[in-house]
């Protein structure tokens, strides 16, 4: 929604995103477009500090194993 210019409609998902994933450490996902998408557009006014921790701690694939876990 928020890539076809709907982003002011993505409340309910953004609050439904934090609440599954703001009890983990880090979240990984394969799509470069999906973790630039958390990182650039979700926001949890219930939630901020959760919020922005899973903004920082979000990310793809491939950049997790290399400079997270050094592999």
């Amino acid at each position: 929604m928020a890539n076809s210019g709907f982003e002011h409609l993505t409340g309910g998902c953004d609050r439904n995103f934090v609440d599954n994933f703001k009890g983990f450490d880090y979240i990984v996902a394969p799509s470069g477009s999906c973790v630039l998408h958390i990182k650039d557009h979700l926001h949890d006014d219930r939630f901020p500090i959760e919020a922005e921790k899973i903004r920082e701690t979000t990310y793809e694939l491939v950049t997790f194993l290399t400079d997270i876990l050094k592999v």
